[in-house]
Formats: structure tokens, sequence, C-alpha cells
């Protein structure tokens, strides 16, 4: 957890993500450790908004209190979609499902209501 590390800067905070995982694979450690990435304005490029311009419910799926990063052990992940019985995609597209149900007005409400 990394509260001080660009809070209110996603971008900023990104540049970090893409150093980190740069350093994985300087240190010849892909395929052997996963980052993953958690910030309170986190947003995927890759999509467009749903709610007014300036949110989307599936990027709640990682957003958090603090700018976090967690290093994985691939063998971890890969142990625990052995035991998983359905898709690995499953998963998270769930998490997306459940999230554009509560729509982003909703996911706020419970978080303003949780502080």
């Amino acid at each position: 957890v990394t509260p001080n590390l660009h809070p209110r800067d996603f971008m900023r905070y990104w540049l970090v993500v893409e150093e980190l995982d740069k350093r994985i694979d300087d240190l010849g450690l892909r395929g052997a450790i996963q980052l993953a990435s958690f910030h309170p304005e986190y947003r995927f490029e890759d999509e467009t908004s749903h709610d007014s311009g300036s949110d989307n419910p599936s990027w709640y799926t990682n957003r958090s209190p603090h700018p976090m990063f967690h290093l994985l052990r691939e063998s971890s992940v890969e142990r625990a979609l052995d035991n998983f019985s359905g898709d690995p995609d499953d998963i998270w597209q769930a998490n997306v499902r459940k999230m554009e149900e509560l729509g982003c007005r909703t996911i706020r409400d419970r978080l303003a209501s949780a502080k």
C-alpha cells in the first residue's frame, strides 16, 4: 500500500506501474511474478465511459482506497486456477457485471458510507 504515491493522479501512478512491470522483465521474473495494480482513480484505457463521461463501473474492479501493488507468484495463481472448476475469464467478467449492475452512483454512495 502506497498512500502517498500519486493518490489523485492516476496517470503519474501508471508510469510507476509501467516501470515496475519493466523491472520484472529486467530481473528475468516474467512468468514467475505477476503485478496487479489498484488505485482510487483506476481506469482501463480501452473502455469508454458509461456514466456522464467521467466514470465507468468496471473501473471499480481495480479501485482501492489507496494506490497499491500486489506481487503475485505465478505458481500460486496457476494453482488457484487449477482448482477453479470454471473458465478463469468468468471471474473478472462476473466482477465487471456486478459493478455494471450496481452502477457508478450506487458504488460511490456505498464507498462514501463506508468511510
